[in-house]
């Protein structure tokens, strides 16, 4: 329902399910849920840390940056 629910609040083109995760049982459940809302179906072809490489890297060049008060993002670091 919230997948449903951010598709219209954000006007998205559709929502991405990953196939290794849910790929069979999401879509039938979003349908379900709200027919209306548009979603396709991706396969990962690389590892977790190879996908988050490239943000990783700005974090070690401090490219990155956080508002808001450091106790906010605990539970993001962990």
């Amino acid at each position: 329902m919230r997948a449903a629910r951010l598709y219209h609040e954000h006007r998205a083109d559709c929502v991405v399910i990953e196939a290794n995760n849910g790929g069979d049982y999401l879509p039938a459940l979003l349908e379900q849920v709200d027919p209306t809302v548009n979603w396709r179906i991706v396969h990962a072809t690389r590892g977790k840390r190879a996908r988050a490489a490239p943000a990783a890297q700005l974090y070690e060049q401090a490219r990155v940056s956080h508002v808001g008060p450091a106790r906010g993002f605990a539970e993001l670091e962990e």
